[in-house]
């Protein structure tokens, strides 16, 4: 969710999905319900065409391709009604992009000829995040809109500064462990500096809520570590022990088979995990929001979401990467299917409501929105 009510938030919590809010249209109405209407067969066409461009051009079409991605997503997620769409320039995209990949390189060349000047690369890459973090998450808020107004991003890159200078020397000082507090920081920066037209966001967790997810996520890992650790040693002996070994060595079939049973066990266990984690940070952060007397419900589970991606990547793990539209789709389906907004007075009253402020206090944009670095 990148537009209007769902997309200032959407940026805060995950990543790259796109979802909306959906069905429910009169003034009366308060509870609307997420909608996402698009299908892996039409995005397919749209991916296969930005795949091949991209390849052609090495590259070059991606911004482009990106453009037309987000379009297709925005433009099927629904609120009572109405759809999300997206303004982009692709050109923008191209700069920020370009800046990006110098960026990447230079790390990859300095750390392989000059350790020295790797730290060194590596210390101004850490000064410019902040700026490239505000300056993305503005492209992105400022180039969205939903019936017609647009969203804004009211964080400055002092800000942004200041918050990374002293939760990030918290965070290093303390060896990790107030990483949940740098965590919690960062999304109240951008979701409580976004807005849909003169209307602010406002999230209200807490640092006991953040380490409460990052504490539950630690003792779910351990757990999950030993019972697929148990079930993986249990399968290894179902399948080996009755093997002899030849010359009392193991045939190298077995190591090809231990190797792909831990691999598949590692790969397991980190979608267990990052579902858990990503469920209940989303739920958290959605629950604890507002948009003006406009509340958020998010119902996401960690299992639901875990056979979906593990079913998604063994389609497109099959498929060598053609199922990935329909799993991209998928995704989005359900992220939509868990997300209510209550509107106390409907939204249209909500919008109307906005779209005066708006007209009242014009809609400049006070500062250069010209570059994006989200990829």
């Amino acid at each position: 969710m990148k537009a209007t009510a769902t997309g200032l938030i959407c940026a805060a919590c995950s990543d790259s999905t796109q979802f909306g809010i959906g069905a429910g249209t009169g003034a009366v109405a308060s509870t609307y319900q997420c909608e996402f209407t698009g299908s892996g067969g039409e995005y397919f066409r749209i991916w296969i065409v930005n795949l091949l461009l991209s390849i052609i051009t090495l590259g070059i079409y991606s911004p482009w391709a990106k453009v037309r991605k987000n379009r297709y997503f925005y433009r099927n997620t629904r609120v009572a009604g109405s759809s999300f769409d997206y303004h982009g320039n692709p050109g923008a995209i191209l700069k920020g992009r370009i800046i990006a990949v110098l960026l990447i390189a230079a790390l990859s060349l300095s750390k392989q000829f000059n350790p020295k000047l790797y730290v060194v690369v590596l210390l101004l890459v850490s000064l410019i995040l902040p700026w490239m973090i505000t300056r993305a998450f503005s492209f992105r808020l400022h180039n969205s809109s939903w019936r017609g107004i647009r969203m804004r991003f009211h964080g400055t890159v002092t800000g942004a500064y200041l918050m990374f200078l002293l939760y990030g020397f918290l965070t290093l000082i303390t060896l990790g462990i107030c990483f949940p507090l740098l965590y919690r920081q960062l999304r109240l920066f951008l979701v409580n500096n976004a807005a849909f037209g003169t209307t602010r966001s406002e999230l209200t967790i807490s640092s006991g809520d953040v380490f409460g997810v990052f504490i539950k996520t630690i003792f779910m890992s351990i757990g999950v570590g030993i019972v697929i650790s148990i079930a993986m040693g249990f399968l290894m002996n179902l399948l080996f022990g009755s093997l002899s070994l030849k010359a009392g060595r193991p045939s190298q079939a077995m190591f090809v088979w231990i190797g792909i049973i831990a691999i598949a066990a590692y790969l397991l266990y980190r979608v267990i995990v990052q579902s858990f984690f990503r469920t209940r940070m989303t739920n958290l952060v959605w629950d604890h929001t507002r948009l003006g007397t406009i509340r958020f419900e998010s119902h996401q589970r960690a299992r639901d979401l875990a056979s979906i991606i593990a079913s998604n990547a063994l389609l497109t793990f099959i498929t060598l990467g053609f199922y990935w539209p329909w799993a991209r789709v998928q995704l989005s389906k359900y992220y939509a299917d868990t997300l209510l907004v209550y509107a106390p007075d409907g939204l249209n009253s909500f919008v109307a409501d906005v779209e005066s402020a708006v007209a009242a206090a014009g809609d400049e944009i006070t500062e250069a929105l010209d570059v994006d670095f989200g990829f």
